[in-house]
């Protein structure tokens, strides 16, 4: 099954958000560490058991829709994210919630917090989701030189968090014993990753990396063209629009160049769609400062 076909057939942006998180692969290939990423098989599986639950879904979103403005009193991406796998997983015929968002919490201090831990195909799984955007400028594949796009956090980090700190606090006896059966834990990492020089050996072989650069190189390298269209990706477009962008994010060139001086001024990074030829592609651009930290890696 393409997965990408079927996002393009669905109609509403929520919807097609919602598949994005569920069915897009992964940046990293999960043989990588088999003992941290979400298995691409088990993911395969789960996307092909609910073909009709998005169509469903797609034919009528108003459940979604009324389900994100209650529960979305945070825009952050990483939360409309946890909010998106939050309602799948609720209103899943094959997924069985067994905890969500639940804290541990020990002489009033809180350990931590697990997102999902849920019974599908009589497994139990516990599950941390993360989306990320990471960028890489040399030609080393360690994490430690994937760096996100504001510069205050990188692979490794995120990686080690995860395998440090949540997935111990998920195995603390508080969880263990609601819980009441054994359970794997994973990572259910989504997003894209963006490199100029270097695709790593651990890419997942069905995810598409980007490419990058400052604003000045886009300005210098890029020209208003009639054959061009732009496409400005605000988040939470940073999900099935990355695949199949909506109409109403196109700007013009002069548009994007008041935006450009908006983000520079700003020192915020700007995700750019670009359309020509009938092709679609992604284009993170950066400030000054992020490409210094990147380069420093050099």
């Amino acid at each position: 099954m393409d997965w990408k076909i079927f996002l393009s057939n669905l109609k509403d942006s929520a919807v097609r958000d919602l598949f994005w998180s569920v069915a897009s692969p992964s940046p990293i290939n999960c043989n990588v560490n088999t003992d941290l990423f979400f298995p691409e098989d088990l993911q395969q599986q789960l996307v092909l058991d609910h073909l009709d639950y998005f169509e469903a879904l797609d034919a009528n979103p108003t459940p979604l829709h009324l389900f994100l403005e209650l529960h979305l009193n945070n825009k952050r991406l990483g939360y409309i994210f946890e909010a998106l796998l939050f309602y799948f997983f609720r209103t899943s015929p094959h997924v069985l919630v067994l905890l969500a968002n639940e804290q541990v919490i020990v002489d009033k201090q809180t350990l931590g917090e697990v997102d999902f831990i849920i019974e599908y195909k009589h497994n139990i799984y516990h599950i941390e989701t993360s989306v990320k955007y990471y960028l890489n400028a040399t030609q080393e594949e360690q994490f430690n030189y994937w760096i996100g796009s504001s510069g205050n956090d990188d692979l490794k980090g995120k990686v080690d968090k995860v395998v440090t700190k949540q997935i111990p606090v998920a195995h603390h006896p508080q969880i263990a014993e609601k819980v009441g059966f054994p359970y794997t834990s994973f990572l259910w990492l989504k997003g894209k990753f963006y490199s100029n020089k270097h695709l790593p050996d651990w890419k997942n072989s069905v995810s598409e990396f980007g490419t990058f650069m400052t604003y000045n190189q886009f300005l210098e390298t890029y020209r208003e063209k009639t054959t061009q269209m732009y496409f400005v990706l605000d988040r939470p477009a940073w999900m099935s629009d990355l695949v199949l962008p909506s109409q109403k994010l196109v700007c013009t060139w002069h548009e994007l160049k008041l935006r450009i001086k908006e983000q520079e001024k700003n020192q915020k990074a700007l995700h750019l769609g670009i359309f020509e030829n009938g092709s679609y592609q992604t284009l993170f651009l950066i400030t000054d400062k992020v490409n210094q930290l990147l380069t420093a890696k050099q």
